[in-house]
């Protein structure tokens, strides 16, 4: 079902809430007027990725950047710009808040 989150989940406490980690964002799309994102779920499989509201991902703007970075011409913020960042490795382990 699009827009589900996963029913079991690997949770994180960050700043003492319970949060998901973000492997990676796949996509964005709008829908309605609203832009979201495709997540895929740390320890999850890809038949679990689900397209999240982009205001709920605000604890992952690295994840964002290297998904624009990847799709720059992919739906964003208005406000978002294509930026470069590096990084030595996979650092795509990103908070989510509940």
């Amino acid at each position: 079902m699009p827009g589900r989150r996963p029913t079991i989940s690997p949770l994180i406490i960050i700043n003492s809430e319970e949060e998901w980690e973000v492997k990676e964002i796949l996509d964005s799309r709008m829908k309605n007027k609203h832009l979201q994102y495709l997540v895929n779920w740390m320890g999850y499989n890809s038949a679990e990725n689900s397209w999240e509201p982009d205001k709920i991902l605000a604890n992952t703007p690295e994840a964002i950047k290297e998904s624009h970075n990847k799709h720059p011409d992919a739906p964003r913020n208005q406000g978002q710009q294509p930026s470069k960042i590096s990084h030595g490795g996979s650092s795509k382990i990103t908070p989510y808040h509940i």
